[in-house]
């Protein structure tokens, strides 16, 4: 990701698992898992670490071409923060650990076409995201911070298309898709905290901005090793002015 110019390194890794069913025309599912999140500021001798829970609920119908889709995300997130302050006269470490959870949800309609074995895909997504953090304090001395309570309410609408290949690698079934959207965000696009230090007046800090309009980018190839399992590679962008975030995925999935 980029935020004015600086670079953060965002690795995670985790598990999902999960299950669904096929209630009249709907199929309804559940998911959870855990996953650990380690992020670091290229140029900051500053670090945080996540520890995040996951729970969530989707469900789908299709009627003819016409597909419906919808689902509920919600995370909770232990944060580990630790940052080294360095300046003339000043040079001390400090930490905080706090909470925070994300509520998600979203409605989607899209429409399935056929091109010369390929399948297409033009859609329109909504989604609302609740951020919700806890206030902290910081252990250290002079520069320590505590942050009161805050939270945030963004809204996306995405319009895009979506295109998946199927083909034969030797023995191997593969599909090969990708995403090209057009992404706009409405809210809390420039979330704020308040802050203060252990000497001193409360002040406002405003945290990355959310860009208003993004183009978005997905693609990725996933193989059939059996009837069961799954590997897939993936890439996620987004890229708007003075903006990028980018995501490469691995993943293994087993059906039982």
């Amino acid at each position: 990701g980029d935020d004015g110019g600086k670079t953060l390194d965002r690795d995670t890794s985790g598990v999902l698992l999960g299950g669904d069913a096929l209630l009249s025309r709907w199929r309804v599912g559940v998911t959870g898992g855990y996953s650990r999140s380690n992020i670091k500021p290229r140029d900051r001798a500053s670090s945080v670490v996540s520890a995040n829970y996951h729970l969530g609920l989707y469900a789908g119908t299709q009627r003819g071409a016409l597909a419906f889709r919808t689902g509920l995300a919600q995370s909770w997130h232990d944060l580990d923060v630790r940052r080294t302050i360095a300046m003339p006269g000043l040079n001390e470490r400090a930490r905080a650990d706090y909470r925070a959870d994300a509520l998600q949800a979203f409605g989607e309609i899209a429409y399935g076409l056929d091109a010369r074995g390929a399948r297409l895909e033009p859609f329109a997504n909504l989604a609302h995201v609740r951020l919700k953090f806890d206030g902290f304090s910081e252990t250290g001395d002079a520069a320590a911070l505590t942050a009161k309570n805050s939270n945030a309410d963004v809204t996306f609408t995405t319009l895009g298309l979506r295109g998946e290949q199927t083909f034969d690698l030797g023995q191997t079934r593969a599909a090969l898709h990708g995403t090209v959207g057009w992404r706009r965000a409405f809210g809390d696009t420039s979330p704020q905290s308040i802050h203060a230090l252990s000497e001193g007046d409360a002040f406002t800090i405003t945290g990355a901005p959310i860009s208003r309009d993004s183009a978005v980018l997905e693609g990725g190839l996933a193989l059939s090793l059996t009837t069961a399992t799954t590997m897939s590679l993936g890439y996620a962008g987004q890229v708007s002015n003075g903006a990028q975030d980018h995501v490469f995925t691995a993943r293994f999935s087993l059906k039982f």
